[in-house]
């Protein structure tokens, strides 16, 4: 296997033709191949940093549900954050549940377990589909 200590010396022994489609070599200690006679890619993807989810984030993170659910209540607020969760945020789902959990504590908000309902939630359940959702003591009483 040929060895090239960096990136443009790769990329000029590709340009005089000594690499074709299929071939394999290293680049600054990484396997790549070529892709067809003018690209090459690494062999292996490059691994992802690990990024921890620090307070600060998650106090940002929280303040994001917070607005989104004194608009369009807690069940448009959790769906938003599973959609930024999916582009890439680095939070849990106990971290979601948690921050329904809080915004039940900290603001008054209706029960959205059973669609008619329109009392006070006082405490969450565990949905087997939605996560945590505000119910109130009549619903919750009902399990």
């Amino acid at each position: 296997m040929i060895i090239y200590a960096d990136q443009q010396a790769a990329q000029d022994a590709i340009l005089a033709g000594k690499h074709h489609a299929g071939d394999r070599f290293q680049v600054a200690g990484r396997p790549h191949v070529m892709i067809d006679d003018v690209w090459m890619t690494p062999d292996t993807p490059e691994p992802e940093p690990v990024r921890e989810w620090t307070d600060e984030q998650n106090d940002v993170a929280y303040d994001t549900f917070r607005e989104l659910a004194d608009h369009k209540g807690t069940a448009f607020a959790r769906d938003t954050m599973r959609g930024i969760q999916r582009m890439g945020a680095k939070f849990a789902e106990r971290d979601l549940a948690a921050w329904v959990e809080r915004y039940v504590d900290e603001h008054v908000t209706s029960c959205e377990w059973f669609a008619m309902c329109d009392r006070e939630a006082t405490t969450t359940r565990a949905h087997p589909i939605l996560g945590e959702v505000p119910i109130c003591g009549r619903c919750d009483s009902k399990f």
